[in-house]
C-alpha cells in the first residue's frame, strides 16, 4: 500500500526535515527550535511533478486539503513532508476521507473553527490577521477567495522573508475567475513589503499573454480564447449548468411575458379600434 495516499496518518513516516512541535497540557501546540523564514505553499499541480523545496531544511512546507491522498507530499526518500496543513472549509462539505485526515493529521492543521478530535487542530486566526492587514496595509476590507490567499497572509503575519508558491496556477474554471486575482492581491502586498515571492517554472501567476492596448491583437485574441476555455471548463460542473439553465429559464419567461404584453397591445389596437368604429356607426 502507498503510504502517501492514506486518508489518515497511522502509517506515515515523517521526514526529519519537518518542524517539531510540542503539545502543552492546555492544548496549545508550540513549535520547537528556531522559526524558518521561508514558507513553501504547495498546490495540487505538484502531483504532476515536484517543483518545490521538499528537501530543503530552510523551508517550511505548507499543504492543503486532500493533498495527503495525491501522492506528492514527500521528500526524496518518500517520507511524509509537511510542517503545517490547511483545511479551511467547515465540517459540512468535508467527506469521510477529509474528516479522517483532519482528525489524524500529524502536523498543525488550520480549520475555520475547531471541530473533530485532533490535538493538532488550530483555528485560523482570521480576526488577528484582518486587524493586522488593516493596520499594516490600510486594507479596509480584506477579502478572501482561496485557501492560498489565507496562507500567504498568514506567512506574512508570521514574519516570512520568502514565500514560494509551487504547483499553484489557479488557471481552471472558478480558480481563474475568482481565486487567482485574490491570491495575486496578497502576493502584491507581500512584494510591497519586501518579501521575496518565488514561483514554480512556467507559473501563470502574475502573468498576462500580452500588453493590453499596445499589443492589441495578440492580447485581445488570447483573452477571447482564454475566456472561452474558462466557460467550457465551468460548463462541465453540475452547479454551473444548473445556474445557467435557471438563468435561461428566467429569460425565457421574461421574453414570454413581454410577448404576451405586446400581443395584448396589438389586440387592443386592432379590435379596440374596430369596436370604436362600430359604436360610431350605431
Amino acid at each position: 500500500m502507498n503510504n502517501l495516499t492514506n486518508s489518515n496518518s497511522d502509517h506515515l513516516i515523517p521526514s526529519p526535515l519537518n518542524v517539531l512541535y510540542h503539545h502543552h497540557s492546555d492544548g496549545v501546540v508550540v513549535r520547537l527550535g528556531s522559526s524558518r523564514k521561508k514558507v513553501a505553499i504547495m498546490g495540487f499541480e505538484e502531483a504532476n511533478g515536484q517543483t518545490g523545496p521538499w528537501d530543503d531544511l530552510a523551508w517550511e512546507v505548507w499543504n492543503f486539503n486532500m493533498a495527503n491522498r495525491m501522492g506528492f507530499t514527500h521528500d526524496a526518500q518518500g517520507r511524509f513532508r509537511a510542517d503545517r496543513w490547511f483545511a479551511l472549509h467547515p465540517i459540512g462539505p468535508q467527506n469521510d476521507l477529509d474528516l479522517a485526515w483532519i482528525n489524524t493529521c500529524p502536523v498543525p492543521i488550520y480549520l475555520p473553527s475547531i471541530f473533530g478530535h485532533n490535538p493538532n487542530a488550530v483555528a485560523y486566526p482570521l480576526a488577528d490577521i484582518e486587524g493586522w492587514l488593516r493596520q499594516e496595509f490600510n486594507v479596509e476590507q480584506p477579502y478572501w477567495a482561496s485557501s492560498f490567499a489565507y496562507a500567504v497572509a498568514l506567512a506574512m503575519y508570521d514574519g516570512a522573508e520568502s514565500i514560494g508558491l509551487f504547483g499553484v496556477n489557479l488557471d481552471w474554471g472558478r480558480e481563474r475567475i475568482v481565486e487567482r486575482g485574490n491570491l495575486e492581491f496578497y502576493i502584491g502586498l507581500a512584494k510591497g513589503r519586501g518579501i521575496q515571492v518565488v514561483f514554480s517554472p512556467n507559473s501563470k501567476l502574475l502573468t498576462h499573454p500580452a500588453r493590453y492596448g499596445i499589443e492589441y491583437d495578440a492580447e485581445r485574441n488570447q483573452v477571447i480564447e482564454d475566456c472561452a476555455t474558462v466557460v467550457r471548463q465551468l460548463a462541465q460542473g453540475k452547479e454551473f449548468k444548473a445556474a445557467i439553465d435557471a438563468e435561461f429559464q428566467e429569460r425565457i419567461e421574461a421574453l414570454e411575458h413581454v410577448r404576451d404584453e405586446a400581443l395584448a397591445v396589438v389586440h387592443n389596437l386592432l379590435y379596440g379600434k374596430r369596436a370604436s368604429i362600430s359604436d360610431r356607426e350605431e
